[in-house]
């Protein structure tokens, strides 16, 4: 019956010459219900310091903390200790912080990086584009963080730390469920 009473309404629309006002609406409806349903973050993989594949999709279940970053960036250092605490305290239960380091420089001197700064979440290897798997990377550090449905539910240009991200997968986690 829906579908008839539709086509009443585009007959009558087209009758009256106003299909542009009906194509609108129907548009209108359609760009709402896409803009408030949460998108599935793209699947991507990529390999660490060691060669090891990661795949955003093996993670389903547990939230993304995804943190791109570069050597060379003060705020991304300073906030390392906060990202190593989170991914430590949450790695066995319900988040993991993956490090996208964004940046040209050799395997050898990410690794002594890491060593040098005891990263323990796995630390992957990018191309420096702008437009990233889960979208724009403006300015560094940027972070996503993907639900554990696998949807981005929040980007955030500049540093993080423990009370933020844990924040934000209280509130996602309380949306979701009402």
């Amino acid at each position: 019956m829906r579908s008839l009473y539709e086509f009443r309404r585009y007959h009558s629309a087209v009758k009256r010459g106003d299909v542009g006002m009906w194509r609108k609406s129907v548009l209108g409806v359609a760009l709402v219900f896409a803009l408030c349903t949460p998108a599935l973050a793209a699947d991507f993989t990529l390999f660490d310091v060691d060669g090891v594949p990661h795949k955003l999709s093996d993670y389903r279940g547990k939230w993304v903390v995804v943190n791109y970053w570069a050597t060379w960036c003060p705020p991304c250092v300073e906030e390392m200790p906060e990202l190593i605490f989170f991914h430590d305290g949450h790695k066995d239960k319900d988040a993991v912080v993956l490090g996208i380091n964004f940046e040209e420089i050799g395997v050898e001197k990410v690794k002594a990086f890491m060593d040098e700064y005891l990263v323990s979440y796995p630390v992957l290897l990018s191309e420096t584009e702008r437009d990233g798997p889960l979208g724009k990377i403006p300015a560094l550090p940027t972070t996503f963080i993907v639900s554990p449905s696998g949807q981005v539910v929040q980007r955030k240009v500049g540093q993080v730390n423990i009370a933020y991200l844990e924040k934000i997968m209280k509130e996602k986690a309380t949306s979701k469920a009402q």
